[in-house]
């Protein structure tokens, strides 16, 4: 009989090396837990899979407003465990104090000891057997759902790929080491600048090279890129057949090959070559989306402008009607943010003007202003409606939802799933 104090270390040290398979792989957690190698999933998956589900329990029901204090500590543990960023980072992310990420932090790692506590005296108390039924495991399809559903739900980002790859390295490097392969990095002197979520993309990568080390007979691996039109062609050589055939049936490979068709890219085995097989991947160069602000006030431009920095969009500003016609004959822009208190020809006006041209129709926009008037808005075609003074969660929030949505223009954001 372990005790609380003890699991809750062990759950602790399993987080902080969330991305560590040989760490995990033998991990006392994974026993406690009854989490046993199985079929297509090593104990290192399952664990980090566990994981990151009972992160996901402590997130609130969406009936709570994003910007509520209830969000805090869910988005503190993600922040800092599964897109594994820094203390001073997630505190700059959320706009809270050390003091704040501390008690957050500690509260929410709290409840996430507190489950995991009570699945380990379930297990205890169940007692099977030997050979009999054991608590289910987190399934391969529950953690490609996670994984997806993530996507979806955060906001995107500006990513270094080249910081990125040096990140997966170090992580992917002591379980290189422990198989004796020697992983090399060939990568294009300036690499494009992608979006999207940092955690999922570093997943990927981990992913695929994570399995093809488990499958290496030794020696080197190759990872190299090269620029094609529109996207990055990724290849990882120095595996050998049959071990490459069986990548196809690995988990890891598999949520690769889903989480890469969001992200309007493929993986495939190359076998036009028997004696050498490559392993190839795809990930899309989107183009950035534009955000028009349409607003008479310049500090109100430079607060969206804050909220929106680091999220990969291209912002445009019209301080007037003029100004916003002028934008509209050179450019098409994704979406508009538009006040409604505005000189001369007013919001209500330019909104009446946008749904009544044929060109603009389809862009989205977002009202915002301090005159609480929704219905009218919405009745002149608006797509949302945001009550001034606004959080940067709510106007991030706003654009991922209206730019998720089908037929609005660009492409930053996935489409559907290209074919493998």
């Amino acid at each position: 009989m372990i005790s609380r104090d003890e699991f809750e270390r062990h759950v602790k040290d399993a987080l902080a090396n969330l991305y560590d398979p040989p760490h995990l792989q033998t991990h006392p957690l994974a026993g406690l837990l009854a989490l046993e190698h199985g079929a297509g999933q090593t104990v290192a998956e399952k664990l980090r899979d566990l994981l990151r589900e009972t992160l996901v329990a402590l997130k609130p029901p969406v009936s709570i407003p994003a910007d509520r204090p209830e969000w805090l500590g869910y988005r503190v543990l993600w922040l800092r465990y599964v897109r594994a960023l820094g203390e001073s980072e997630v505190c700059q992310e959320l706009n809270v104090s050390e003091s704040t990420f501390y008690r957050r932090q500690r509260e929410a790692l709290e409840a996430v000891v507190s489950l995991l506590w009570e699945r380990y005296q379930q297990l205890r108390a169940q007692a099977p057997p030997s050979g009999g039924e054991q608590a289910e495991p987190v399934t391969i399809e529950q953690a490609r759902a996670r994984a997806i559903g993530l996507v979806g739900a955060s906001s995107w980002e500006r990513i270094d790929l080249a910081e990125l790859i040096g990140g997966v390295r170090e992580v992917i490097e002591p379980l290189a080491r422990g198989r004796g392969v020697s992983l090399r990095v060939d990568l294009p002197p300036s690499l494009p600048t992608v979006y999207g979520e940092p955690s999922v993309l570093r997943q990927v990568f981990l992913n695929v090279l994570a399995e093809c080390i488990e499958l290496s007979p030794g020696g080197a691996l190759d990872l190299g890129a090269k620029l094609r039109e529109g996207e990055l062609l990724w290849h990882v050589r120095g595996l050998a057949w049959p071990e490459a055939e069986a990548l196809e049936r690995r988990s890891g490979f598999a949520l690769s090959r889903d989480l890469l068709s969001l992200y309007q890219g493929r993986i495939w085995l190359e076998a036009s070559d028997r004696r050498a097989p490559a392993l190839l991947f795809t990930v899309a160069i989107p183009k950035a989306r534009s955000i028009l602000i349409v607003d008479d006030d310049p500090a109100t431009v430079n607060l969206y402008r804050r909220y929106l920095q680091g999220e990969g969009y291209v912002v445009l500003e019209a301080h007037t009607a003029e100004q916003t016609e002028q934008l509209l004959a050179e450019t098409r822009p994704d979406l508009v943010l538009l006040d409604v208190m505005m000189p001369r020809v007013d919001g209500w006006t330019i909104l009446r003007t946008l749904k009544s041209r044929s060109d603009v129709t389809s862009i989205p926009v977002v009202v915002c202003s301090v005159i609480d008037q929704p219905s009218l808005a919405l009745a002149l075609g608006a797509a949302e409606v945001l009550t001034k003074p606004i959080t940067s969660q709510q106007l991030r929030r706003a654009i991922r939802v209206q730019l998720g949505r089908e037929g609005t223009t660009g492409s930053a954001r996935p489409g559907s799933p290209s074919g493998t």
